[in-house]
């Protein structure tokens, strides 16, 4: 303490008496501390924000860092400096955003899911955080914390798209938790609301043909999606589908070729157009068709059973011709 503040009853050599003297030197220390303490503060809080701002900068740089390797997919470097940054700023919920996505795309699902949650956590309003924190749940059947999040993002979002996103993860959301009543409502209401987006047509059309039954209505909902949607091959396959379960297979027969025009690529169009084929007696092109998708996907056990299957009513076919020809 300054000599000053030291309760000495002299002062530049004289002497005070008694309550009085002690009575001064309280008023002087105490004015005396009064004029020091904000200049020792300032002092100390400068320090401090210079301190932090010399983190904040070697963060940043790691962060950049980071973010290059990241882009030149060089992973673990990448991460390497993610794990920097977050040691120079362990608030930056972008470096752990960053680091989560980085370790999703080594194939580590628990460490990447922790990160992206203190980023969440972090940044309450970060759009892409959270909408990536749903996904990771949903995908991992967290259904129910993966319907928190998406009702957040629903509550946050200022922009359509990410309205869109949050209502149709909810739809997905419900359905993971089999509520698909509440899910199909959603999805009516995301056709109203948002009808440029086609994810509610196909989800109200497969619940409708595969839940309820109702092969009409689906038709309706894929045909209006469609309208909309003339290249979203899985309309396509919900209104082949529709037809074809109302006995009109003949009918249904173009709408499977065009979802294997769109999607030539994927192994369920073709087996679909299998299915049919199938259905009209058609056997010689439906196991083409069956074999199209067993080639793209050789571990799908059902396209091997509807292989197996047509293979099977070909040879009984051939069996039965010589009694025709007799």
């Amino acid at each position: 303490m300054p000599a000053l503040c030291r309760l000495d009853p002299t002062i530049g050599g004289h002497e005070f008496p008694g309550k009085y003297a002690m009575r001064m030197l309280s008023n002087l220390c105490l004015l005396f501390l009064l004029a020091a303490t904000p200049s020792i503060f300032c002092w100390k809080i400068s320090a401090q924000s210079a301190v932090a701002a010399h983190d904040e900068d070697a963060s940043s740089r790691h962060y950049q860092a980071g973010l290059n390797f990241y882009q030149a997919r060089k992973l673990k470097a990448a991460e390497a400096e993610f794990r920097k940054a977050i040691r120079q700023n362990p608030k930056c919920s972008q470096c752990h955003f960053e680091l989560g996505k980085t370790l999703l795309d080594e194939s580590r699902g628990l460490e990447a899911m922790a990160e992206i949650q203190q980023a969440a956590l972090l940044d309450p309003v970060n759009m892409p955080v959270h909408s990536e924190l749903a996904a990771l749940l949903l995908h991992d059947k967290k259904c129910s914390e993966a319907e928190a999040e998406y009702e957040h993002i629903v509550q946050l979002a200022s922009e359509e798209k990410d309205k869109v996103g949050g209502l149709y993860g909810l739809v997905l959301a419900f359905d993971c938790q089999q509520r698909y009543m509440e899910a199909s409502v959603l999805s009516r209401q995301g056709i109203q609301l948002y009808p440029k987006f086609s994810g509610f047509y196909s989800y109200l059309g497969d619940y409708l043909l595969n839940k309820e039954k109702k092969y009409t209505e689906a038709e309706t909902i894929a045909k209006r999606g469609i309208e909309r949607f003339p290249d979203d091959f899985i309309l396509y396959n919900i209104l082949g589908y529709a037809i074809g379960y109302q006995n009109r297979w003949v009918e249904a027969e173009p709408v499977f070729r065009k979802q294997v025009e769109l999607a030539p690529g994927f192994a369920n169009p073709h087996d679909s157009l299998g299915d049919d084929l199938y259905e009209q007696g058609k056997y010689a092109e439906a196991e083409s068709e069956y074999r199209k998708a067993v080639q793209l996907e050789p571990n799908t056990a059902i396209f091997q059973e509807h292989l197996k299957n047509v293979l099977k009513a070909r040879q009984e076919q051939h069996r039965e011709a010589p009694k025709s020809n007799r």
